[in-house]
């Protein structure tokens, strides 16, 4: 093994191990997943490869200090724990590579029945509860810096066969360059899974994606040769993949299942990666105290019973105050891919009734009790929540009477606060614009997953940003699929691919219940300056939203 796989397997390693007695092992409901990606079962991307390394949370399910493997061969028992994966009466072994009282990662049998199988954990002389699987021939995973399948993804550049840096904000890749990715569900291994991995392609028709791009030169997509169920995909940038600090990376395998999405730097040269479309990344990224105020109007379309669409109309402002450790890996909710391009998250929740992830992890800073927003006379006090990080206020919100909306177009709209022990004399101001003429609105109710989505609009600011966001939630596995697309708002249309809205899950069509959405944003070329005594950097956005409620459905369902 050269110095850069041990390096890199150092890098994936913690990914595998960073999640974390006396009672039967007991597997949480819903808590076998893939150990890359972390994707909830159910959704599409949410069933375990054959030969692939998956994660198991519960509790009792190993020994109090973490015990993890140390060379090959392989043994079915580790610490005390075993694990059997069952159908129709014949079981297979899967192999553990770590175990924890809390967690469990081992490797999926590359012989494992395929379907719905049965899986539990013995530790001791303790045999746990059942539990359900779904495996598959493939489904990859990718890792990700964070150890939980978003953000920057575990990707190194190749300079020379012994210089292979991880990709990064400051160390870029280039189009045409040579890149690892690290994964794990390409599916069955060469050679018995116990074994050193024997390397070779693996059959599983690998499609990658750069930004949208599709890799037309792939030089590898197997075993590494450092870890069993550990996978390498190696690959040529696209020549015209998009530029940028965040650029997603998706896998596409036999069966049309999608990867996470991961993301990577991407610049002309392979220096430092810039992103002007990403308001205070680069501030947050630095570990400077940075304040990004939003103002957002949406525009909703609410087709949730027999009658015809409702209109609905509501607004909210949001302050984001924190200072983030400074990071070449730095990644928040609020990044956004290139334009042209189209990232997706996998989540478990409901996000349209519940809280989703926090927008800005960090330290957070005290501004006081509340930021004042001021419009057409009138003053909304912003106060803090869900999150430390967070201020917000719902402006208005009114069904069918848009008359009640602050945010109209044209509007002067100023943000201030006297402030807090952290920040003090916050001042912004920003104008509320009209937003796009979406013209296949009336169009869209329904959307098929795998299959590519149309939108078209007119107007926009002159530089400005079309952003499209689709998300969707199964009640029945209660997990939610989102995807976000940024695209020059003068292009005047953009077909989402495929590979993207395949990770909607399927709704279920319940009545007078928003389970589904695809919306059309605008943002301007830039942010409107701000200014605070204790800020490194601030600034602030409008954000004008229309959004259509709609229902996801497999092709075999229309």
């Amino acid at each position: 093994m050269t110095r850069w796989q041990r390096a890199v397997c150092a890098a994936v390693l913690p990914a595998l191990l960073a999640a974390t007695a006396a009672a039967k092992p007991f597997i949480f409901y819903r808590g076998v997943v893939n150990a890359a990606s972390f994707a909830p079962q159910g959704l599409p991307n949410g069933a375990v490869a054959r030969g692939s390394i998956f994660t198991l949370f519960g509790r009792g399910l190993g020994p109090a200090e973490p015990a993890t493997v140390s060379a090959f061969p392989l043994q079915d028992s580790l610490a005390g724990v075993s694990i059997e994966v069952c159908q129709a009466g014949a079981c297979k072994a899967a192999i553990p590579l770590f175990v924890l009282d809390r967690q469990i990662n081992a490797i999926l049998p590359s012989d494992a029945p395929l379907g719905r199988v049965a899986l539990r954990v013995t530790f001791g002389e303790e045999a746990g509860n059942w539990v359900p699987v779904t495996v598959v021939e493939s489904s990859v995973g990718l890792f990700a810096v964070n150890s939980a399948g978003s953000g920057p993804g575990i990707t190194q550049n190749f300079v020379s066969q012994t210089d292979q840096p991880l990709n990064s904000r400051r160390l870029a890749a280039r189009p045409g360059q040579i890149v690892t990715l690290w994964g794990t569900g390409l599916g069955a291994g060469l050679n018995a899974d116990r074994d050193a991995p024997q390397p070779g392609d693996l059959p599983a028709d690998v499609e990658i994606y750069v930004g949208g791009k599709a890799v037309s030169r792939r030089l590898y997509a197997g075993r590494s040769p450092c870890c069993s169920g550990v996978d390498q995909l190696v690959f040529e940038v696209p020549a015209d993949a998009p530029l940028g600090c965040y650029t997603p990376v998706q896998v596409r395998t036999r069966g049309g299942i999608v990867s996470n999405a991961v993301s990577m730097a991407v610049s002309a040269d392979g220096s430092a990666c810039r992103d002007a479309f990403n308001p205070l990344v680069d501030s947050l990224a630095a570990g400077r105290r940075t304040g990004l105020l939003l103002a957002q109007r949406f525009d909703i379309r609410l087709d949730v019973d027999p009658d015809p669409a409702e209109p609905f109309v509501t607004e909210i402002a949001l302050g984001l105050l924190a200072q983030s450790a400074p990071s070449d890996y730095f990644h928040n909710q609020l990044v956004l891919p290139p334009a042209g391009s189209c990232t997706t998250q996998a989540l478990r929740g409901d996000l349209f009734r519940g809280r989703g992830p926090n927008p800005v992890a960090g330290q957070p800073l005290d501004a006081g009790s509340e930021l004042r927003l001021s419009v057409g006379g009138r003053t909304v006090s912003l106060t803090p929540g869900p999150f430390p990080q967070l201020y917000a206020a719902r402006l208005s919100s009114a069904a069918q009477v848009a008359s009640k909306a602050l945010l109209t177009p044209g509007a002067t709209v100023s943000l201030s606060a006297t402030g807090g022990p952290d920040v003090t004399n916050l001042s912004a101001e920003l104008t509320a614009a009209a937003g796009l003429n979406w013209t296949s609105r009336d169009e869209l109710t329904q959307v098929t997953p795998g299959q590519p989505l149309a939108l078209a609009w007119q107007g926009g600011e002159a530089g400005g940003y079309a952003v499209l966001w689709g998300e969707s939630y199964a009640v029945s596995h209660d997990a939610s699929g989102r995807f976000l697309c940024l695209v020059d708002a003068a292009a005047g249309g953009f077909t989402v691919p495929g590979f993207v809205t395949a990770q909607l899950p399927p709704t279920a069509g319940r009545l007078w219940t928003l389970d589904a959405w695809i919306a059309l944003g605008s943002l301007p070329v830039a942010a409107s300056p701000a200014s605070a005594d204790g800020l490194d950097a601030a600034g602030a956005l409008f954000g004008a939203w229309q959004a259509n409620s709609v229902q996801v459905r497999e092709a075999a369902d229309e």
